[in-house]
């Protein structure tokens, strides 16, 4: 017998969540959150051009370690240069202790943010527009959501948003390093 799945990946189809990426990956690149600095380190701005940047680059991003190479791209590369798919790679290959060190501050910054202004946190997430066929998809019991963010903040997410999902349905970075893995 076979069994049939639709998997929707989570940031690509079912949410919008590049100002959550971006706010979290500088706020852990720059060591916000282990600041004593009285301005809330969510609120601290990120200069316009560098926001533009990131948020146009974001695709080039899988697992959150990715974010590390994004933001030192973003910062330390001339305004007008832009970042090939090979180029970012490579770049996060030859890089890969500093953003594997960086994967556990993104997700403990992410994890305080969710913790500390939960509802400002889940403001930064928004429902693409076909997310209502997407609600409906999901009451099937052969419907996944696969993605990198960790499953506890898509369930916050999709509860939200009044569309709860049983948890063994998503498959999130706790249960694979890659997309591609989680649909083997």
């Amino acid at each position: 017998m076979t069994v049939s799945a639709v998997a929707l990946d989570f940031d690509g189809v079912v949410c919008d969540s590049r100002r959550e990426c971006l706010i979290v990956a500088f706020a852990a690149y720059r060591g916000d959150a282990q600041s004593a600095d009285e301005t809330p380190w969510e609120h601290r701005p990120i200069e316009s051009a560098s926001a533009e940047r990131f948020l146009a680059n974001r695709y080039l991003v899988g697992p959150a370690h990715g974010y590390w190479a994004l933001c030192r791209l973003v910062v330390d590369s001339a305004p007008d240069s832009s970042f090939e798919a090979e180029r970012f790679s490579a770049y996060l290959e030859a890089h890969a202790s500093e953003a594997t060190a960086f994967e556990s501050r993104f997700f403990h910054v992410r994890n305080m943010l969710r913790a500390r202004s939960r509802s400002w946190w889940l403001a930064l997430h928004r429902p693409y527009p076909q997310f209502e066929a997407v609600r409906k998809a999901m009451v099937r019991p052969t419907v996944y959501i696969v993605t990198t963010k960790d499953s506890a903040s898509v369930q916050e997410i999709l509860a939200a948003w009044d569309a709860p999902i049983p948890e063994g349905r998503i498959l999130g970075r706790e249960s694979h390093a890659a997309k591609r893995d989680a649909l083997q």
